[in-house]
């Protein structure tokens, strides 16, 4: 089912409704739309009630003219929260969708059952060298041709002043990052170790888009996190100095 609201500073927010059972909400990815996650959607709407929002100023949402934020962001999903009059939920983030759930989950933490961090990073300096260059590239040619990109320029906001915040996350936490993803395998790292109920996973050969080109392995995971019933298997890169 295909919704809307008008958030407190009146922008139009568009979600989709699917599936029933317990709620899993999925944020997108920077210059995405929900869409990204219908694979995904497909292989878990039978258990659960999959809400999937396009973020201000993406897909179907508008966008109110003003310079996007993280937070301004994470306060458009509370306010879909209370339009569907959800106390808490499971929430899945990919990238900067990761990025607006753990700083949700850090201020808001009983609002969170489960959490999933798929390729989040909690500061710019978390993606890799060549990714930042790309970036600031393509911000200064936006800039020039006077089409500025406010989801470009979200890109090189950190989303926390402090690492330490994380710890204010209690809901168990499953980070996830792909093998070859744009988030450095360190820093993937490093969020999950300072959430204090939280567990890491490599994702073998993994992108950064693992959750898009291999659904069905992915979906499992998901499955298995949420219910309680899987334990990832001990990465060895996490026993060697990682990049």
């Amino acid at each position: 089912m295909e919704k809307y609201i008008i958030t407190s500073d009146k922008v139009k927010i568009y979600y989709k409704v699917e599936g029933k059972g317990p709620t899993l909400l999925l944020l997108h990815g920077n210059s995405q739309n929900s869409n990204i996650f219908k694979p995904l959607i497909k292989r878990l709407k039978g258990d659960y009630t999959c809400i999937s929002i396009d973020t201000r100023g993406h897909g179907k949402s508008l966008f109110s003219g003003k310079k996007l934020s993280f937070n301004r962001l994470m306060e458009d999903v509370l306010e879909v929260m209370q339009a569907e009059d959800l106390q808490s939920i499971n929430l899945l983030g990919f990238s900067d969708g990761a990025n607006i759930a753990m700083l949700l989950a850090s201020k808001y933490p009983t609002r969170i059952h489960r959490l999933i961090l798929n390729a989040g990073n909690s500061t710019y300096a978390g993606l890799y060298s060549l990714v930042r260059f790309t970036v600031k590239s393509l911000n200064i040619c936006a800039h020039l041709l006077r089409r500025p990109s406010p989801a470009l320029q979200l890109l090189l906001e950190d989303v926390l002043q402090n690492m330490n915040e994380l710890e204010n996350i209690t809901a168990p936490t499953l980070v996830i990052n792909g093998q070859f993803d744009v988030v450095k395998t360190a820093h993937a790292h490093d969020i999950a170790k300072h959430i204090p109920n939280s567990q890491f996973f490599i994702i073998p050969w993994g992108s950064h888009l693992s959750f898009y080109f291999r659904p069905t392995n992915f979906s499992q995971i998901v499955r298995n996190f949420l219910e309680d019933t899987w334990k990832p298997p001990v990465n060895k890169a996490l026993n060697k100095k990682t990049t």
